[in-house]
């Protein structure tokens, strides 16, 4: 059994398990947990939605003088095969590991490039972290890309790999920032 076999049957397991992984701090939410998992969009707090996640619904929020996003797993993946099926719980046990990696000496510096993660669990299905304001990626110059290779190349030295460096995973605010982890 190779390791992405093995992934994805320990995660299958952990779904099964009916268990949950939760990580930050869900009382430094400016919402609650049932306004966020109820969305409609028409509350006062909601920017946008921003359409295209196979994923999660993705959604811009504005409260308690802040930006947010917010992932909502979608009820099933547009994505159809384990992997897809498995990718909000990877994305949040990935935010686990993505944490404890930032808070290792050095780690907020080495990382920084990963946004960080307010609040999410895999059994609500939720997952809020700052708004980036940033712009997707048009053009690649050799900033960009040296600030990108040297972030891919801290995740791997810590044992992790982004597998879906798409443009619209990534945005530039004047440094690049990874934002989805549903495929590292």
């Amino acid at each position: 059994m190779n390791s992405d076999q093995h992934r994805q049957l320990s995660q299958l397991a952990f779904v099964a398990s009916g268990r949950d992984i939760e990580v930050g701090d869900r009382r430094s939410l400016p919402f609650t947990v049932e306004e966020l998992r109820k969305l409609s969009g028409g509350e006062s707090f909601v920017v946008a939605r921003l359409d295209g996640g196979l994923t999660a619904e993705v959604w811009h929020l504005r409260a308690a003088g802040g930006a947010w996003t917010l992932k909502r797993a979608r009820e099933r993946c547009l994505v159809q095969n384990v992997d897809g099926e498995t990718s909000f719980l990877n994305e949040i046990q990935r935010r686990a590991d993505i944490g404890a990696l930032k808070a290792q000496p050095g780690g907020r510096e080495r990382f920084a490039g990963l946004v960080d993660t307010c609040w999410g669990s895999f059994r609500e299905g939720l997952l809020l972290s700052p708004w980036i304001e940033g712009r997707g990626v048009g053009d690649w110059d050799e900033m960009r890309l040296v600030q990108l290779f040297a972030l891919l190349e801290e995740l791997v030295r810590a044992g992790l790999v982004e597998w879906d460096l798409c443009p619209g995973n990534l945005l530039d605010d004047g440094a690049i920032r990874m934002f989805d982890f549903g495929y590292m």
